[in-house]
């Protein structure tokens, strides 16, 4: 009876050691849940755990490599907590290439006797082992290696043991999946932020371009609605290209209801077309602006446009210099033909030149007579001289210069155009400072600069009373002219075009728009340069600067600018 007492003693005490035991796994279980841990920590309490539990000599973590040929990362663990080493080996036929194959549980506990067993893949820790134990390692049907247990003794399992060593190779498992999966997203995260960096930088650049062209650009989809503006478009209508987004262009940009008449919009859009069309905006009753607008389509994967990129570039100045370009040929065209005509025309000139200075010789006209007669000569001179100024403008001929009284000159002007001032009722004002020193200059070219700059005065007071005021001086070794009128003026748009060729105000046949461009390659070819301040009715002044001593150096084929 005592015997039988005893017995179920030591049986009971071997249960409690069994519930103890299991009661470390379920807690080793419960703690390799922790979501913070790794997969090398999970590793290491489960093994380790295991290894207390079943008095396992080591412990194995086999991962399948496939970078270029299927090779096994193998993570040892023998004494301590630990990995003791790591090696890497080729997958060779043995106990736990069995189990990987297989994907099922490999439990030998005779390995002397074991054909499978390899010790040059399944006894790694260099030992002479009685037993192994090999799980697979499996996660989302995905086999990721094999857990190997190591012992010098044979390893008897229990249901629950059994049941448990499955649970942990499960849980390593998935540990060892997400991690892997974790290691990917964040290398795929850095790949997406070094892509939005590269994406935000490209996108500055665009946008930087986009804004720094001069040209006004904009893209519109089907519905006419702005998808894209820069800033030069959206600086005309004094808006952010942020609040004109969204809004149709034919409202914001143009402020209409409707697409604008013209537009070829729709013809890119219908047919996937660029196309081009000129457009004249007013900015001021006499300034036009001419825009050329260009439209070009962007199209989808399956090539349908389904918006459109419009550009319109200012072509006001192109058009302007083709206009020029077009009457310097009529200019050139004119020195021709004033080159064929001026020997007919200077035969009569110089008839009545010299009849006129016959005259003079004849003793018995009166004084009156004599000055009609000196006026004559006078007046048929400058007509030979604007016929040799109009060849010289149209060869761009080189001046001699002489020395010149400046004074002179500008009366030699007005006793030609004296004639003119009486019946205009224009009254003349001199203001011409004495002793002015000699200036080195052509005098039939700046007396043709005074009278084409006194006509254009009296142009000015247009057929009322008024009066022109002219003033010479000399100061810091410089001669300055003024001619001031008070006459209608100038309006400030027209200032700047004033001196281009053919470019004129006045009425048709009334003048050529020579006059002031001719004025100013004058003072140009005299070293000087000349200026202009005009108010709207209250008159113009006119300015001409001449240094004292001007020698020509320029190349006579040298552009004027």
């Amino acid at each position: 009876m005592n015997d039988l007492i005893k017995n179920q003693g030591d049986s009971l005490s071997e249960t409690q050691q069994n519930l103890v035991k299991d009661l470390e796994l379920l807690q080793i279980a419960v703690a390799s849940q922790n979501s913070l841990l790794k997969s090398d920590e999970i590793g290491l309490l489960i093994l380790n755990g295991i290894n207390r539990h079943l008095n396992i000599q080591s412990s194995v973590v086999f991962l399948i490599e496939e970078d270029q040929e299927p090779t096994l990362r193998a993570r040892v663990i023998t004494d301590g907590p630990n990995w003791s080493a790591q090696v890497t080996t080729s997958m060779q036929p043995g106990l736990v290439d069995n189990c990987f194959k297989t994907g099922q549980p490999v439990i030998s506990n005779d390995i002397p006797s074991e054909p499978l067993f390899n010790p040059a893949i399944d006894a790694l820790d260099n030992s002479s082992p009685r037993a192994i134990i090999c799980y697979p390692l499996i996660a989302n049907s995905q086999k990721l290696g094999v857990v190997e247990l190591i012992s010098k003794v044979p390893i008897k399992l229990r249901p629950f043991e059994e049941n448990i060593l499955n649970f942990f190779s499960q849980t390593l498992a998935n540990a060892i999946y997400y991690n892997d999966l974790i290691q990917q997203l964040k290398i795929a995260n850095a790949d997406l932020e070094a892509n939005r960096w590269e994406l935000l930088r490209s996108r500055n650049t665009l946008r930087a371009l986009f804004d720094g062209l001069p040209s006004s650009i904009y893209i519109i989809n089907r519905q006419y609605q702005l998808v894209a503006i820069n800033i030069s478009r959206a600086n005309r209508v004094r808006e952010s290209p942020s609040m004109l987004v969204g809004n149709n262009c034919y409202t914001v940009l143009f402020n209409r209801n409707e697409p604008c008449p013209g537009c070829l919009i729709h013809e890119t859009l219908l047919h996937g077309t660029n196309t081009n069309r000129t457009l004249r905006e007013w900015i001021s009753p006499d300034r036009p602006v001419d825009w050329d607008i260009a439209t070009y389509p962007i199209k989808n994967e399956l090539n349908n446009p389904f918006q459109v990129i419009i550009i319109e570039q200012d072509v006001t100045e192109k058009r302007r210099l083709e206009a020029n370009l077009a009457q310097s040929e009529k200019l050139a065209a004119v020195g021709q033909l004033a080159a064929g005509v001026a020997h007919e025309i200077n035969n009569p000139l110089s008839a009545i030149i010299a009849n006129a200075q016959l005259l003079t010789r004849d003793n018995s006209l009166d004084v009156d007579q004599l000055d009609s007669v000196k006026l004559i000569e006078q007046a048929g001179m400058r007509a030979s001289q604007v016929v040799r100024e109009l060849l010289g403008f149209a060869r761009k001929d080189q001046l001699s210069f002489e020395p010149t009284d400046l004074n002179e000159t500008i009366h030699a002007a007005l006793s030609i155009l004296q004639h003119e001032i009486l019946n205009r009722s224009v009254k003349i004002n001199l203001d011409l400072a004495d002793d002015l020193p000699f200036l080195n200059g052509n005098k039939d070219y700046l007396q043709g600069v005074w009278i084409n700059l006194v006509l254009n005065a009296i142009d000015a007071i247009n057929n009322n009373e008024g009066s022109i005021t002219i003033t010479s001086s000399f100061i810091n070794n410089e001669y300055r002219v003024t001619v001031a009128d008070s006459g209608v003026g100038i309006p400030p748009e027209r200032i700047t075009r004033i001196f281009e060729p053919f470019y004129t105000t006045k009425d048709p046949g009334r003048g050529t728009g020579l006059g002031l461009s001719m004025i100013h390659r004058t003072i140009k070819q005299h070293g000087g340069y000349i200026t202009v301040d005009s108010q709207v009715g209250k008159g113009t002044i006119f300015t001409v600067f001449l240094p004292h001593d001007f020698r020509q150096s320029r190349n006579p084929s040298e552009p004027d600018t």
